[in-house]
């Protein structure tokens, strides 16, 4: 609650999303205060960057093309390259989404995330 407010004066979204795509070396960013409209947003940019170029090959199949991240706003950061107050933490690798046409992976931090934010799923999903 404190967070939000704090976010709020600051003018600072709650979190920040973004999709990486590895060949081209391009950030797509969205900013939001609600988790469920990134993670919608994070899993279509990763399932579109993926079937965007259609290679027949088992190899390119399996081959990761794009990250996603979510950036959790923090009133008070420390992490071994960073300490900060304010600003938002950098995910690690282990906690980077990925797609690939077999699966995808979401990590424990960001279905944590969305459990703190009574994150609901729509009846369509049900």
């Amino acid at each position: 609650m404190f967070k939000k407010l704090i976010a709020k004066i600051l003018g600072k979204p709650l979190y920040i999303a973004e999709v990486e795509i590895l060949e081209e070396e391009f950030t797509a960013i969205k900013k939001s205060n609600e988790i469920f409209s990134l993670l919608k947003w994070l899993i279509h940019g990763l399932h579109e960057v993926n079937n965007s170029n259609l290679e027949k090959t088992l190899e390119a199949n399996i081959k990761c093309k794009a990250l996603g991240k979510i950036r959790e706003f923090k009133l008070f950061l420390i992490q071994p390259n960073k300490i900060g107050f304010f600003c938002y933490n950098d995910p690690g690798s282990n906690e980077t989404m990925y797609i690939t046409n077999t699966m995808i992976y979401i990590p424990h931090n960001i279905l944590d995330l969305a459990k703190k934010s009574n994150f609901k799923l729509p009846n369509q999903f049900i």
